[in-house]
């Protein structure tokens, strides 16, 4: 994405590495799709992401 021109924010809160592997694709996934669809409709000041605990 910065090569794109999209500074990202990536913080965690708690574990993460304790979900499920289907649960971490699906944000993966999820993420990854938002992050697209920035990049295809600007302006934005720039998304961050923060996950719950």
């Amino acid at each position: 994405m910065r090569l794109a021109g999209l500074e990202v924010v990536y913080r965690t809160v708690g574990e993460v590495d304790g979900l499920d592997r289907g649960i971490q694709l699906t944000a993966y996934r999820i993420v990854q799709e938002a992050l697209t669809n920035t990049l295809k409709h600007p302006p934005v000041p720039g998304p961050a992401l923060t996950s719950p605990p």
